[in-house]
């Protein structure tokens, strides 16, 4: 299947985006006697993200019952909505003088463009004999190249924010006689979270200090991360009463972010194990 153009996404900005007001809060009782305060800004003038596709699709159906898909995509995407933070040192603002100053505000970027491919598959295997015909796997993968232009830093390409370049899920699973277990390992890699300007006032000092570094070594990123999760559950004969067990993350896989490189970690949190038992009952 091939769609040119494909499908048109348009969304427009959220009320509070929109909203003719801003937001001034200071902090002047810090312990060390500074100033700080945090400016939340409105933007009346967003303009609606309008989004051109172009995508292609093959998909071949087994005889047994199973698919394998694949697809290629191109989106070019205009007006996308940014929330644009910095923060910046000793400056006067509305008449107070502030040490430190955080701004935010919701902006249009230039333009964003992605493009991607991805595969999909999807096999019971009922044509294996007796207890193995309950077997079965479902897998997709897709590869996305993002490139952004961001206030501050329009002269590079970055990646889309919170857009990953890899992301794939593998789930084998075994369905018979009431019984269900399903093993999956979800993986993605890691993206971009917040570009780094000189308007941060952080940032240029550190600059100022170190001139060999560059805007790139203090965006931050949420760092890849593979999940294990397994599901059982049995369902009695009759069909009224059904068992649920679930077992996430079992691999205790963190959640990190680093500036600009992984050997500048930023954030490590691990949550562990979660387990979860159930019962369900059709009355």
């Amino acid at each position: 299947m091939l769609a040119w153009p494909g499908p048109t996404p348009f969304g427009r900005a959220q009320y509070d985006q929109l909203a003719g007001t801003s937001e001034l809060e200071i902090s002047d009782n810090n312990e060390d006697g500074s100033v700080t305060g945090q400016f939340s800004g409105a933007n009346a003038n967003l303009e609606p993200y309008i989004s051109q596709n172009l995508d292609a699709s093959l998909e071949y159906y087994f005889k047994s019952g199973g698919l394998l898909s694949g697809g290629v995509f191109y989106k070019d995407i205009d007006n996308q909505i940014f929330q644009n933070e910095y923060t910046q040192n000793n400056l006067v603002f509305a008449g107070q003088f502030f040490d430190e100053l955080a701004f935010e505000q919701f902006v249009n970027l230039n333009s964003a463009k992605l493009f991607g491919v991805e595969a999909s598959y999807d096999q019971t295997f009922t044509f294996l004999p007796g207890f193995w015909s309950g077997f079965g796997i479902t897998a997709n993968f897709a590869y996305i190249t993002s490139e952004a232009e961001y206030p501050g830093r329009e002269d590079e390409s970055l990646r889309l924010l919170r857009q990953p370049e890899l992301t794939y899920n593998i789930i084998p699973y075994f369905q018979r006689k009431g019984w269900e277990v399903r093993v999956a390992i979800t993986h993605r890699s890691d993206f971009l979270v917040v570009p780094r300007t000189t308007n941060d006032g952080f940032v240029e000092d550190a600059l100022e200090i170190n001139p060999n570094l560059t805007e790139a070594d203090f965006d931050l990123y949420e760092d890849s991360r593979t999940v294990l999760d397994i599901t059982a559950a049995y369902t009695i004969p009759s069909g009224k009463v059904k068992i649920l067990a679930q077992a996430r993350n079992l691999n205790n896989a963190p959640e990190q972010e680093y500036s600009g490189s992984k050997s500048r970690y930023d954030r490590y949190q691990a949550f562990g194990a979660s387990y979860f038992l159930g019962v369900s009952i059709n009355l």
